[in-house]
C-alpha cells in the first residue's frame, strides 16, 4: 500500500526524527514524498499561508487518487509527517479496510475526522470530494478539515443526536454518496490521548495498543517535538 506525504522546510525535522525512523522495513511501506514551497512562514495552525500550504496537500492527495484510480488494488493512505509509527500499520490498515465496506477511513479527531491520516479508496466519489474540498478552500478561506465536514453533511458542533448518529455507519448522508467511518482510536492515537498540557511537558500514558501517534491538539513544531518525545520514550521504556 502507497503512503502519499507532504513536508516543507519547517516540518522536515518531524519527517528526519520522528516520520521516517519509525517506519520499518518489514512493514513494507511505499512511500511517496512531496516537498513544497514553504508559504506559511511561522508554520502555525491557520496563520497566514497555512491555507495556501493545505493547497499543497489536497495535491498529494489527488495525486494519490489519479495513480491509483485505474488499478485493482486501488487503496492508499495519506499521512501528515507529525506522525510516529510503533507497529505495522501498513498490515494493519490492509486489514481493517477490507473488512470495512468503506471509501474512507479516517483517523478520528476529537469528536469527527481528522484529515491528517486517512485509507481511501481512489474512485471517481473520492476523486469529486477532494477537487471539490480545494474549491471550496478557495472560495471560503476556511481549511481542509472544515470543508471536508460541510461537504460530508458532519456538523460543526455536536449535539447529542449527532453524537449517536455519529456513531453509526453512514451516519450523515452527504452528496457523493461517500461511506466513512473511523480507524480504531486505541490503535491509531492523536493528542487527546495523550497530552494534558504540552508546552508545560504535562502528559498522560498512551494506550498500550497504540500502533501510530499523531501529534495533534497543540500548535507549533516545538510542541510537536515536545508531545512525540514524550510517546517515543514512554513505547522505549515499555519495549525495554
Amino acid at each position: 500500500m502507497k503512503v502519499y506525504i507532504f513536508y516543507t522546510d519547517s516540518h522536515k525535522i518531524l519527517l528526519d526524527d520522528f516520520f521516517l525512523p519509525s517506519i520499518k522495513d518489514e512493514y513494507n511501506a511505499e512511500l511517496d514524498i512531496t516537498k513544497f514551497e514553504q508559504k506559511c512562514p511561522s508554520a502555525r495552525l491557520n496563520s497566514n499561508g497555512w491555507i495556501e500550504t493545505m493547497y499543497f496537500k489536497i495535491d498529494t492527495i489527488l495525486k494519490g487518487i489519479n495513480e491509483n484510480i485505474n488499478k485493482q488494488n486501488n487503496i492508499f493512505i495519506h499521512s501528515d509527517i507529525d506522525i510516529q509509527f510503533f507497529g505495522n500499520f501498513i498490515e494493519d490498515c490492509k486489514n481493517i479496510f477490507s473488512k470495512s465496506d468503506c471509501d474512507i477511513l479516517f483517523q478520528k479527531g476529537g469528536r469527527s475526522i481528522c484529515m491528517g491520516f486517512f485509507i481511501c479508496q481512489a474512485n471517481a466519489k473520492t476523486k469529486q470530494f477532494f477537487t471539490d474540498i480545494k474549491l471550496q478552500m478557495k472560495e471560503n478561506g476556511k481549511n481542509d478539515e472544515y470543508n471536508a465536514k460541510a461537504l460530508l453533511n458532519i456538523p460543526h458542533t455536536f449535539s447529542k443526536k449527532d453524537l449517536r448518529k455519529s456513531k453509526k455507519r453512514n451516519r450523515f448522508d452527504n452528496p457523493y454518496s461517500i461511506t466513512w467511518n473511523y480507524l480504531p482510536s486505541n490503535k491509531y492515537i492523536n493528542g487527546t490521548h495523550v497530552a494534558i498540557s504540552t508546552a508545560n511537558g504535562e502528559f498522560k500514558e498512551p494506550p498500550q495498543t497504540a500502533i501510530m501517534h499523531h501529534a495533534t491538539c497543540t500548535i507549533g513544531v516545538k510542541n510537536k517535538i515536545k508531545q512525540l518525545k514524550y510517546v517515543r520514550d514512554y513505547f522505549n521504556k515499555s519495549i525495554i
